[in-house]
């Protein structure tokens, strides 16, 4: 009984002491061993030696007084004198447990530094980890982690929540940004939203190159906006939020916490910023939103697939198949690319753990039902849809465009290499038993670099985007965050040169979007005065065109152009058109459904643009293309591309003219009703 007492009095000073040094107490109790939370550390009783990985000691005192090594700095103040001859005599493996914890916090050691808010890592066993123990045990607990590093996770959450309602907000202010590029983009979105609305299901019931992803999420934000355009900004806000946090989840226990909801609000102001991916930013724009969600997504691919200490478990993957299917169900071109990085992480060779594709077969069935049902199952019709697209836009890639743009970008590629490399070397010391994994990660974390790279590359060829890797700038921000967290094992010096450099590959980028978003925030209480053009679009809104930043006033995507386009569209079908009969347009897009908020027909495509989504050899039959309308509005002057209105013209206008006719014309359009048989 009193040797009991004795114990519990013990036991609750030291706790309340390493309590009020910040440190937590509670650890793992063995009755030969103990496991710290730095690189390999091993403690040992009874005098024997232990070693970690990478070949040092720490000396401290077993319960006797005896020495006591293992693995991350030198432990002298350890219990000892009376106190370690009364223990070794009652065997309180308690007392041992705190003491030597306590004397690893006073001594310095990796897990004071974590202690004190740096990242923990796992401990790396070798091969034959039962050997490494003195009695054999395999045992891999560890400590939980400090308070300080629970008050940090809280002080990133703060972070994302304070910097997510500024960044958000500032979108929903905006609402439909005032657009000075690519308005005719806008209509694409407002068409296929609201083809949704009316229960219409993507590739079932319209062809489209596109999965349903960017439609379901543009119904979202028209349902939330009341049909409003402005639902264009908010789908943005929804989907921006989500990757955010999704981002924030997964990476917080790579990086700091800190760190990560940078990373986070990072990802989601590429998601939400109004401007046409790698344009300037003085041009404002809804435009292509989904080329900016799918990097966003494959970002998440990559940040799993990059090899880290930490234990492997079956759920481990569950983000990079949710991410595949998300990407396969938004556009063809990510979801290869995504592919990609994942047959890289699994086939590279690496002492460390990355993607299980037991995981990823869980996190890819969780997502894809849901959105199979958002298809209708149609699952058929949207591989033929993407095979029609594939083709189409096979014949406007050049090969030598994508090896310009690669040798244009050669330093982008060798700074990332670099800052790659170097944070697989100060975060993974080898040893005579692990140096073949060791060089095995360098390879695999290299050719992980070299597949984002390359894959960054492919995508923009394949986008209309003129500038920017969005890809490989978020995978810079991150290992940045790496950096930080191994920090401890650099000069100060080296760690701030190479956090700049990799932060180097997205700071441009990054301000190019915050000026962009500035840009829309104060045009749209200046928008005014001549090149300024106001469109109704309904009784819930309009659609402010800029035409007089940069715009080329004889093309037919401005609003000087597309003004009257629509009006007087409008007042055709006011004269002529009854509310029960279906419209479409003989066009690139079909604005008019939304516009007269009457439901669309059936058939047709999201978007018909010529050698992009269909070309001359593959291309829909004449009754899917027209499907279900009853009228067509057929343009004078076709708001799309030339090339575009030409294709469509040879592909389409005689089916049309056999099996429409002419009941009506304006000043801009000619109207087709379906013939009687």
């Amino acid at each position: 009984m009193l040797a009991f007492m004795t114990e519990h009095a013990v036991v609750t000073r030291i706790r309340a002491h390493l309590e009020q040094r910040g440190i937590d107490a509670r650890g793992t109790v063995g009755g030969t061993g103990i496991d710290a939370e730095s690189r390999g550390v091993r403690g040992c009783s009874g005098g024997r030696q232990a070693y970690g990985p990478a070949g040092a000691r720490d000396v401290g005192r077993d319960a006797g007084g005896r020495s006591c090594d293992g693995v991350g700095g030198t432990a002298r103040r350890a219990s000892g004198g009376a106190l370690g001859a009364w223990a070794g005599s009652a065997g309180v493996s308690g007392v041992m447990r705190l003491v030597l914890v306590w004397a690893k916090a006073v001594a310095g050691s990796p897990g004071a530094a974590y202690a004190r808010g740096v990242r923990k890592e796992k401990p790396i066993l070798p091969l034959d980890s039962a050997a490494a123990l003195p009695d054999g045990s395999t045992s891999t607990a560890s400590e939980p982690p400090a308070p300080a590093v629970r008050r940090s996770s809280v002080a990133g959450l703060a972070i994302l929540a304070v910097g997510g309602v500024v960044l958000l907000g500032l979108v929903a202010h905006v609402g439909l940004c005032v657009t000075n590029a690519c308005p005719y983009d806008v209509l694409f979105l407002l068409d296929n939203g609201w083809r949704v609305i009316q229960g219409q299901h993507t590739h079932a019931d319209f062809s489209s190159a596109w999965g349903p992803m960017t439609y379901l999420a543009s119904a979202a934000g028209l349902w939330i906006a009341g049909c409003s355009p402005a639902g264009i900004a908010y789908a943005s806000i929804l989907v921006g939020s989500i990757l955010g946090v999704w981002a924030f989840l997964l990476l917080r226990a790579q990086v700091h916490p800190t760190w990560a909801a940078f990373s986070a609000l990072h990802a989601m102001l590429i998601c939400v910023t109004p401007n046409p991916l790698g344009w300037s930013f003085r041009y404002t724009a809804s435009a292509m939103n989904y080329n900016r969600w799918g990097f966003v997504l494959l970002f998440l691919v990559v940040a799993e697939a990059i090899p880290l200490i930490r234990p492997r478990s079956r759920w481990q993957g569950a983000s990079t198949g949710a991410a595949l299917a998300v990407l396969l169900f938004l556009k063809a071109s990510y979801f290869l690319a995504g592919l990609g990085v994942l047959a890289v992480s699994l086939v590279a060779p690496s002492g460390r753990s990355g993607p299980r594709l037991q995981g990823v077969v869980i996190g890819s069935a969780i997502c894809v039902l849901p959105l199979l049902y958002s298809i209708d199952f149609a699952v058929a019709a949207m591989f033929s849809d993407l095979r029609m697209a594939a083709i189409a836009r096979s014949l406007t890639v050049r090969p030598m465009e994508v090896f310009r743009l690669a040798t244009d970008n050669t330093s982008t590629l060798i700074l990332l290499l670099a800052v790659a490399w170097t944070w697989w070397s100060v975060s993974f010391t080898p040893s005579p038993r692990w140096r073949r994994e060791w060089v095995g990660g360098a390879a695999g974390v290299l050719l992980l670099m070299g597949a984002v790279f390359g894959l960054d590359v492919l995508l923009r060829s394949t986008n209309a985007q003129p500038g920017r890797l969005p890809l490989t700038e978020l995978v810079g921000v991150l290992l940045a965050g790496l950096l930080i967290a191994d920090a401890r094992r650099l000069r100060l010096i080296h760690v701030l040169g190479l956090v700049a450099a990799s932060i180097g590959l997205a700071a441009w980028p990054i301000a190019s979007d915050m000026i962009s978003l500035a840009n829309a925030v104060i045009a749209r209480s200046t928008a005014s005065g001549d090149g300024v053009h106001r469109i109704p679009m309904g009784p819930e809104g309009e659609f402010v065109i800029d035409d007089r930043v940069g715009r080329d006033v004889n093309s037919t995507n401005t609003g000087a152009f597309l003004g009257p386009y629509i009006v007087d569209g409008l007042a055709l079908l006011r004269t002529h058109a009854s509310p029960v009969e279906r419209i479409t347009t003989f066009d690139a897009y079909n604005p008019f459904p939304y516009l007269r908020r009457e439901a669309p027909p059936k058939g047709g495509m999201s978007a018909a643009v010529f050698n992009y989504t269909y070309c001359a050899s593959h291309h829909l039959t004449p009754e899917d293309f027209f499907g279900e309308a009853d009228l067509v509005m057929r343009p004078r002057i076709s708001a799309s591309n030339p090339n575009f209105a030409e294709g469509l013209e040879s592909t389409y206008a005689p089916a049309l003219e056999r099996a429409f006719e002419v009941v009506g014309e304006s000043e801009h359009w000619r109207l087709y009703r379906r013939r009687k048989v």
